[in-house]
């Protein structure tokens, strides 16, 4: 019995030597994770977004455009030709029949004190009244000046008087007149209330000058300037595909027998003048051809005879 007894005590101690074998707590060696280096990766979390992704545009940056300057006028419309007549309904006749284009560039003083240039062209739909006189005649064309729908309050007023020489039997112009209405949209802050008169009149000039019965033509430009009245500027015409007829004895419409003007005589000229040096230059190449041709037959000729 105490045998038993021994040997219980024996495996009893045998068993708690076993647990002071086991590694004391030296397990702990593996350091468990860091648990502020996680806190740590929650403060990243937690940081304020950056302001400088949503700066507001500053509205000082792009300034609105200041409209401190004037608009800018627009520009004349193109002239066009037009086709006018004068009747005289006493005598049933036709005495003036015209076509042409015309524009003009007319200077003024502007209300800060500066020089302008304004616009003035004809229109082909104006109106004609004129007068059928046995020595002088005259073609009055009147027509609005309409910009942007805004038509001016006074017409623009171009005359053309006519006289003739009963001993040469030639007539001519001997003055043209323009009277320019200064509108607000071709003549911006113009300081003339009323119109601005120009005269071209020499009595040492003949203008459109033509036989009787014919008609004088001139597709040509012709540029002359007209002195205004009052001011002392010049105001700058224009008048283009011109063919006029005045002293006209017939009920019809129709223009005479043209007489060209110097500016289309010198351009008809021309043309021949081309056409001319054209075959001449032919003549000279088919001439070298030929020479250049026999020299070479020539030559062959001599081979064989060598031969």
């Amino acid at each position: 019995m105490e045998f038993f007894i021994l040997f219980a005590l024996v495996i009893i101690a045998s068993a708690e030597n076993k647990t002071t074998v086991l590694p004391p707590t030296t397990v702990t060696s593996e350091a468990p994770p860091n648990i502020t280096s996680t806190s740590t990766a929650f403060t990243t979390t937690t940081v304020k977004p950056n302001t400088t992704t949503t700066i507001q545009p500053s509205t000082t940056v792009t300034p609105a455009p200041t409209s401190t300057n004037a608009p800018i006028p627009p520009g004349p419309p193109q002239p066009v030709a037009g086709y006018w007549v004068v009747h005289d309904e006493y005598a049933n006749i036709t005495c003036i029949v015209a076509r042409f284009s015309a524009a003009f560039k007319v200077p003024y003083i502007k209300t800060d004190g500066q020089a302008g240039n304004g616009s003035v062209v004809l229109n082909q739909n104006a109106t004609a009244t004129g007068t059928c006189g046995e020595v002088e005649q005259t073609l009055t064309l009147k027509w609005y000046q309409v910009a942007e729908g805004i038509q001016a309050p006074k017409p623009n007023i171009l005359t053309f008087t006519f006289t003739k020489n009963i001993s040469n039997d030639i007539y001519y112009a001997k003055s043209i007149e323009l009277m320019a209405y200064p509108d607000l949209i071709y003549f911006p802050n113009a300081t003339t209330p009323d119109y601005i008169e120009s005269v071209l009149s020499d009595s040492y000039l003949d203008f459109f000058p033509a036989h009787l019965n014919n008609s004088y033509a001139c597709r040509s430009e012709q540029i002359f300037n007209m002195p205004q009245v009052n001011t002392g500027y010049q105001t700058h015409g224009s008048i283009t595909g011109m063919q006029i007829q005045a002293f006209r004895n017939t009920g019809d419409e129709e223009f005479g027998a043209s007489e060209n003007c110097s500016g289309d005589t010198a351009t008809s000229d021309i043309v021949p003048i081309a056409v001319g040096c054209a075959l001449a230059a032919l003549v000279v190449i088919v001439l070298i051809a030929y020479l250049v041709g026999r020299s070479r037959s020539a030559s062959r000729q001599r081979g064989y005879q060598s031969v």
